[in-house]
């Protein structure tokens, strides 16, 4: 069974907004996404989208980001009153043409995903990375801290195509 990411146009937009907003170093958000489970597939549905303030965050670079942890402990909370899972958006602001998950990532993502994990035991919780001109995106599903599942599509309701690949996602064909 593979997993999609589902966004409104509207949901899109918002974070385009919020993450292109300086490409001199990587942007943040959360989308908190329900669940639809069919026989050969996983839906995420990406519901709400949380925007990150330059307070909320310890580090951010040009290559690093950093969410505070009482704003993770935050979002979590959200999570678990409105019964969601949380997948965590950001972008590298360097790659332009295709994007993955860095080295640095995999680290802050087993610390991060475990602490959504354990908070949340029955959600599904999730990744987003997106190139500096938000048209490409990978993600992942972390079932535990240190194991993932590729997110096989990210599409956005209402449009018709989209790439779908293992790794990598081209967000310019569903415009």
């Amino acid at each position: 069974m593979g997993t999609k990411l589902r966004l409104t146009p509207k949901l899109f937009r918002d974070m385009q907004n919020c993450l292109g907003q300086d490409a001199a170093v990587e942007q943040g958000c959360f989308l908190l996404c329900s669940e639809a489970k069919a026989v050969d597939e996983h839906i995420l549905i990406a519901n709400e989208f949380i925007r990150l303030s330059p307070s909320d965050l310890l580090v951010q670079e040009f290559d690093q980001l950093s969410v505070a942890p009482g704003v993770m402990l935050r979002i979590a909370r959200m999570a678990q009153q409105k019964n969601t899972g949380i997948c965590f958006v950001h972008t590298h602001p360097m790659s332009r043409g295709e994007v993955s998950f860095s080295r640095a990532d995999d680290i802050g993502n087993a610390q991060t995903f475990g602490f959504f994990n354990r908070m949340l035991p029955k959600a599904t919780n999730s990744a987003l990375v997106f190139s500096g001109d938000m048209m490409i995106v990978a993600g992942r599903v972390y079932h535990d801290p240190c194991k993932y599942e590729q997110i096989r599509a990210v599409t956005i309701a209402g449009y018709t195509r989209s790439l779908t690949t293992m790794d990598c996602h081209n967000l310019s064909e569903v415009y």
